[in-house]
C-alpha cells in the first residue's frame, strides 16, 4: 500500500483461474486456484482480497492526517538506534525523519485494538 503500485505489480499478481464449466473464478483453496497461482512465481491475490487491499489503502489516503503524514518519507525501512545503550532497530511502515515514524496495523475490531497491540 505505501510502497506504491510498480512494487505491488513486483511482488503481487491479482485473480484467478477460470472454471470453463461455470464461468466463475474458481476459489483460492482449489487445487486449480493453487497451481495457477504457482506459475505466476509470485504471491497471487484473489480478487477480493485485492479489493480488500485497495480499500483499506483508500481508507488511510483519505484520512486526512494520514496523508499529510504520508506526503513525504520512505517506506518499508529500518531504523537503528541507542535505547537506555541497548543496540535497537524497528522495521517500521514509512519513516519521514524530521517529523515521524509511522507502523499502520490492521484489526478485525476496534475494541481489541489495545490487547492485540500489547501482544
Amino acid at each position: 500500500m505505501l510502497e506504491g503500485c510498480d512494487r505491488f505489480d513486483e511482488e503481487y499478481a491479482v485473480g484467478g483461474p477460470v472454471n470453463p464449466k461455470t464461468g466463475r473464478s474458481y476459489g483460492p483453496n482449489t487445487k486449480a486456484f493453487a497451481e495457477w497461482a504457482a506459475s505466476w512465481g509470485k504471491q497471487v491475490l484473489p480478487p477480493a482480497q485485492y479489493e480488500l487491499v485497495l480499500n483499506m489503502a483508500r481508507g488511510v489516503r483519505s484520512h486526512q492526517i494520514a496523508a499529510d503524514l504520508l506526503s513525504s518519507g520512505i517506506p518499508e525501512t529500518v531504523v537503528r538506534t541507542q535505547c537506555c545503550g541497548v543496540p535497537s532497530q524497528i522495521r517500521v511502515d514509512w519513516v519521514d525523519p524530521c517529523r515521524c515514524l509511522i507502523d499502520l496495523k490492521t484489526i478485525d475490531n476496534f475494541i481489541w485494538f489495545q490487547a492485540d497491540a500489547k501482544r
